[in-house]
């Protein structure tokens, strides 16, 4: 019986390694594939010209996109550097890190309230992840 549970906890402390390190690294593609994306919109908007026959118009336009994109740029600082937290955070196998990462998602969730449903989920994963890697010790 005592050997039964000592296997079943090696096996289980080998899972939840796996497990951190999965959950990490999910977050931090989806991460990287958000700020993709987010890099194309700035991209589009910053790029594509404004011609409707009004100057005043297109001045307005123009200058709408480049406040847009500058209320924005902290929300996407945070996340790209949240996403090499999660890459540090699964090679170290350090909660830190982890928390670290999470923390950032909650800062860029409160610099940026409607990215809400983008962010929430790699939220969720670090902490998950973090409670892991606190535990296992």
């Amino acid at each position: 019986m005592m050997n039964r549970l000592k296997n079943w906890k090696k096996k289980f402390s080998r899972k939840n390694i796996l497990l951190h390190f999965i959950l990490l690294v999910i977050s931090a593609i989806l991460s990287i594939g958000y700020a993709v994306y987010m890099f194309y919109i700035f991209y589009t908007a910053a790029t594509t010209p404004v011609d409707t026959g009004n100057a005043w118009a297109d001045a307005g336009a123009e200058l709408g996109t480049y406040i847009a994109l500058r209320a924005m740029l902290p929300f996407f600082i945070c996340e790209v550097i949240a996403a090499v937290a999660n890459f540090i955070g699964a090679l170290s196998k350090n909660w830190i890190v982890a928390f670290i990462a999470a923390g950032l998602y909650l800062l860029s969730i409160i610099l940026f309230p409607s990215a809400f449903l983008n962010v929430g989920v790699q939220l969720i994963l670090c902490i998950i992840a973090g409670v892991l890697i606190l535990t296992k010790k």
